[in-house]
């Protein structure tokens, strides 16, 4: 009713909505992380808009209707109970803030007890904290060869000044964030100004002493501290000067992210205790040394830390779905990263200065352990392969047994393959009225043809992503070029072909072969000439996103026995026929499958929280999918085109095109009712 809250999106509005109602409910933690992660949003970021409707339920006389509304019982009187909920909440505020913000406070402090005395840990704001990170490290990346600009420098002149930083470092004790501070504004401004080598140092005690401003409020680290250090060899004068040409080079934007930024957040996601946080703080400080450690981003370095260090202290799950979900990155992502820092620990004795810090008992002696670790994890490597790559393969078996005899399967790939398939689909989408500007085929034809290549597939017995491929050749080149009603049998013949080819190493599908499929319609001279309009048509690019691409990896997350994957290919069959299906992604129409095929198989949950992570949909999202996919389930079996029912009434797929259809009568054959 309020016509401020129009500025609002929706989607705010509906979090704060739910944000304010566990408030008010008096839930112990109002805001978990599966809401969180849903809406995209944290408490802090809500705040103004829950504070606008605490404002509203304040001034709930000037909105009767909905009050009044609210107020009966039908409603369970929600109105009067939220009113007296807020009041006893407000009541009980004795500090000048808002009961809003000291709810988030004391939800904090009680989550993260350790963190509070801190104000730079306060865990309201991590997220947010998080997201400016990533969002800025791009803005200051290093380039990664800035060293050939110089003249007189090398990268070992720098390894032997960031050493001597870090005992310099180690004398003043001060936080970590100092000396990563300082080490990159050091190759930040390396990287904008060719600098002498009788200057270089005269850098690095510069760019310390202004990260000890920086980072620390009350510091003994000053001018004359730090022309002592140099024993005089730059006057004060000189580092003033050095300061200020620092500064102006980086335009005053001191506060670049940092590995040790990143490092912190995941340390507590990752649940270390002291020595763990001190091992992944060494392996930290081993890149800062080494010059080639400069191409990976902030974020990369403290990831790869962190999966080092958990895999040399023997985690059983060295990489937890909430720090993969953290880092938005998986083993297999990080490998070069962590491989070139276990390098740097093979070679620990170019690297002093960190060694021995991390060598004594105030850092848990962790440089010993981690060596001693590494050693003992290499010793037991009996093939070829590196530790690192053996100890992911056994996380992967153990995780899923039934997964490692099809190398296409290698759980350690999931992710990335995801990425790749959900960030290339939007390349390969087909216009959806496509068939307006055929002049000779419509839609039925189309359905007729891919019918009979259901049946060409089911022949030959190919893997299901030749037949999906095939429909994906088919549609792009139609949607491409227009095609006369006597080649379109020779159009799908080809694809078919195409796809046997590029899917099946090992095939009876050949030119000949093709032409039979024809009673010699078309020539085999035919087949190699559209073979050569489809592939140019396309510019070679064979390889799109297919529905049942989207399907393989759910059916593991939803752990899909073999009559249930057969129920939701079978769905997905049915959506290749419909001509009106073609609107809809792959991944829609993978995920909307799944979500149907649980509910014809009566699970309780039918689209649990894994599920909505895994697809990124929830079942309002998939509704429209699911109801067209209901749609072409109870036309099929008046339809004139029975080769898909035909093909999953066989006992070998379960008979699930008989259960679908029965139990689809059992809801009555209304898609309200399943959706």
């Amino acid at each position: 009713i309020d016509y401020k809250m129009v500025k609002s999106p929706p989607s705010h509005l509906a979090a704060a909505a739910i944000l304010l109602s566990n408030k008010l409910c008096r839930r112990t933690v109002s805001w978990t992380r599966d809401v969180a992660i849903a809406v995209g949003l944290t408490q802090h970021g809500l705040r103004d808009c829950v504070v606008h409707i605490i404002g509203l339920l304040e001034q709930r006389e000037s909105w009767q209707a909905v009050h009044r509304k609210y107020s009966q019982p039908s409603y369970h009187s929600v109105a009067t109970i939220a009113f007296k909920a807020h009041t006893a909440l407000a009541e009980q505020q004795t500090t000048g803030l808002h009961w809003f913000d000291s709810s988030i406070a004391s939800e904090a402090s009680a989550a993260h007890p350790d963190q509070m005395a801190d104000p730079h840990q306060a865990s309201e704001y991590v997220t947010d904290i998080a997201a400016v990170l990533h969002s800025s490290e791009g803005k200051y990346m290093i380039q990664p060869d800035y060293m050939q600009s110089q003249l007189e420098i090398n990268a070992k002149m720098r390894a032997i000044l960031i050493g001597w930083l870090v005992d310099v470092h180690s004398m003043y004790k001060l936080k970590p964030q100092t000396l990563f501070l300082t080490v990159s504004l050091v190759d930040r401004f390396l990287d904008a100004s060719i600098v002498s080598r009788r200057f270089l140092q005269l850098v690095g005690v510069t760019a310390f002493l202004i990260a000890a401003k920086f980072e620390s409020s009350s510091t003994d680290v000053g001018v004359r501290e730090m022309a002592d250090l140099t024993k005089n060899a730059y006057s004060k004068e000189e580092i003033r000067r050095m300061e200020i040409s620092i500064l102006t080079a980086l335009d005053f934007k001191i506060c670049a992210p940092t590995p040790i930024a990143f490092l912190e957040p995941l340390q507590r996601i990752n649940r270390c205790d002291e020595a763990h946080v001190d091992l992944a703080r060494y392996l930290l400080e081993l890149t800062m040394i080494d010059y080639k450690m400069i191409k990976y981003p902030p974020s990369h370095l403290a990831a790869a830390a962190i999966l080092l260090s958990n895999k040399l202290c023997r985690r059983t799950v060295s990489w937890t779905r909430d720090v993969a979900i953290a880092v938005g990155l998986t083993q297999h992502g990080l490998r070069d990263c962590v491989v070139h820092i276990i390098g740097l620990l093979e070679q620990r004795e170019s690297w002093q200065a960190v060694h021995r810090k991390y060598s004594q008992p105030s850092y848990h002696s962790v440089a010993t352990i981690a060596f001693k670790a590494h050693t003992a994890l290499a010793e037991q490597q009996t093939t070829g392969l590196h530790w690192f790559d053996s100890s992911i393969a056994s996380e992967a078996s153990a995780a899923h047994p039934d997964q490692m005899a099809d190398p296409h399967q290698a759980s350690e790939y999931v992710t990335d393959i995801a990425a790749v398939l959900h960030s290339s689909e939007g390349k390969y989408m087909i216009q959806p009225d496509y068939m307006q500007s055929q002049l000779e085929i419509n839609a039925k034809m189309r359905a007729i043809l891919i019918g009979w290549l259901v049946d060409v597939h089911s022949m030959y017995k190919l893997k299901p992503q030749t037949l999906f491929l095939t429909v994906s050749l088919v549609d792009r080149f139609l949607d491409a070029s227009i095609v006369s009603r006597r080649f379109l049998q020779l159009v799908g013949v080809t694809a078919f072909l195409i796809a046997a080819k590029f899917e099946s190493s090992n095939t009876d599908a050949g030119l000949r072969e093709m032409a039979d499929l024809t009673d010699n319609s078309s020539s085999k001279e035919e087949i190699r000439r559209m073979e050569i309009s489809i592939l140019t048509a396309l510019d070679f690019k064979i390889c799109a996103p297919t529905p049942i691409a989207f399907l393989e990896p759910l059916q593991r997350i939803n752990r899909c026995d073999e009559a249930h994957v057969d129920l939701a290919r079978y769905l997905l069959e049915l959506t290749m026929i419909d001509y009106k299906m073609i609107k809809y992604p792959p991944s829609h129409l993978a995920a909307a499958a799944m979500l149907l095929s649980n509910k014809l198989c009566w699970r309780k949950k039918a689209w649990t929280p894994y599920m909505v992570q895994a697809t990124g949909f929830t079942q309002n999202q998939l509704r429209d999918c699911v109801v067209g996919i209901i749609r072409v389930l109870e036309e099929a079996e008046s339809s004139s085109l029975q080769s898909v029912r035909r093909k999953y009434s066989r006992p070998l797929h379960h008979k699930v095109a008989f259960k679908a259809h029965r139990r689809l009568r059992r809801h009555g054959g209304c898609a309200r009712s399943l959706v």
